[in-house]
C-alpha cells in the first residue's frame, strides 16, 4: 500500500499573506483619510453681552398686567345669528364640515351663505365620526350631506 499524501499546507500560506496586506493596506487607507478629514472643531461658547455700568433702581411701583376682556362669542364668528361655519368641504362625497355654533337636527330648513353665492335646504343627514345623529348642539363639528358646493367659510342661518 502506498501511504496517502496530506494536502499541502503550503497553498494556505499564500493566502494568509495576501490576507495581512490587505489588512496593512486597509490601515493605510485609513489613516491617509483621517488626515485629509477637517478636525471637528469646538463649539463657540455664546457671547455674553457686556455688563454695563450698575443703573441706580428709581422706586416705581409695578402695575400688575390688566386681563383682556372675557369673550362672548367664539373666535371668527362675525356673522350674528350664524348656526356655524364651514371649515371643510369633500366635493367628491359632497360634504360640508361644519363647526356648529348653535343647535341643529333632522329636518331643519338651513340656508348656506357665502358672499353672492347660497342656497337654501333641508337636513336630512348629520354625522358625527361616521356615526348618524338626529340633532347636534353647539361646539360640535359635524358632517352634513349638502345639495350644493358649500365651499370653506361657508355660514349655516335658519332659513325662513
Amino acid at each position: 500500500m502506498s501511504p496517502k499524501k496530506k494536502p499541502a499546507k503550503k497553498a494556505k500560506k499564500p493566502l494568509k499573506k495576501k490576507a495581512k496586506a490587505l489588512k496593512k493596506a486597509k490601515k493605510k487607507v485609513k489613516k491617509a483619510v483621517k488626515k485629509t478629514r477637517p478636525k471637528a472643531r469646538p463649539k463657540k461658547a455664546a457671547k455674553k453681552p457686556a455688563k454695563s455700568a450698575a443703573k441706580p433702581k428709581s422706586p416705581v411701583a409695578k402695575v400688575p398686567a390688566q386681563k383682556p376682556a372675557a369673550k362672548t362669542a367664539p373666535a371668527g364668528s362675525g356673522v350674528p345669528g350664524s348656526l356655524g361655519k364651514v371649515v371643510h368641504y369633500y366635493d367628491r362625497i359632497q360634504v360640508a364640515i361644519v363647526q356648529l355654533r348653535g343647535s341643529l337636527k333632522v329636518g331643519d330648513k338651513i340656508l348656506f351663505k357665502k358672499g353672492e353665492r347660497e342656497f337654501v335646504q333641508t337636513i336630512r343627514s348629520i354625522q358625527v365620526h361616521h356615526q348618524p345623529l338626529q340633532s347636534a348642539s353647539a361646539g360640535q363639528v359635524v358632517g352634513l350631506k349638502v345639495a350644493h358646493i358649500a365651499p370653506e367659510g361657508t355660514h349655516l342661518f335658519k332659513a325662513k
